[in-house]
């Protein structure tokens, strides 16, 4: 994988985008961002555009982190997705969900950081049509720290 550009840091976040080649047929194939997640106003948002229908992994990030070493690492994360038009979907504990063996599967086949089936980290797998969106990712019961936002393209 190349990196498309350079890593972006504003105000304490760090952001990143990969590509998958590097020639002119390349697309994007994830795109993260770690930061403070407060609470209120301070949660973290990555807002994204798309173009036409993709299936995408969205996953917040928390518990996870404390295995790179990341201290104050957010113990339990929300994630909750937003079109212009409201709210779309939300993610609670990994191991409350119908789906999180596909959400495991499907990480495993892009290389991705395996969360723990069992844990209270939070991913969803959507599709989704041409348009704005927003991930956003919040601390359960007001909690704060240090958390991941991740969108991943499963198929175009």
């Amino acid at each position: 994988m190349e990196k498309l550009g350079a890593e972006v840091t504003v105000a304490g976040s760090l952001a990143e985008a990969y590509d998958g080649g590097g020639d002119e047929d390349a697309r994007l194939l994830n795109v993260s961002v770690r930061s403070q997640v407060g609470t209120d106003s301070e949660v973290l948002i990555a807002g994204f555009v798309i173009d036409g229908p993709l299936t995408l992994l969205v996953r917040g990030e928390g518990p996870a982190l404390t295995d790179f070493g990341v201290n104050g690492a957010l113990v339990d994360p929300v994630l909750q997705l937003y079109d212009s038009h409201g709210w779309l979907a939300q993610s609670d504990d990994l191991g409350t969900i119908s789906d999180a063996t596909e959400i495991a599967a499907e990480a495993d086949g892009l290389g991705a950081l395996l969360l723990p089936e069992a844990g209270v980290d939070a991913a969803l797998i959507v599709t989704l049509s041409a348009g704005v969106y927003s991930a956003v990712v919040t601390g359960n019961n007001g909690g704060t720290g240090v958390g991941l936002v991740e969108i991943y393209v499963l198929s175009p």
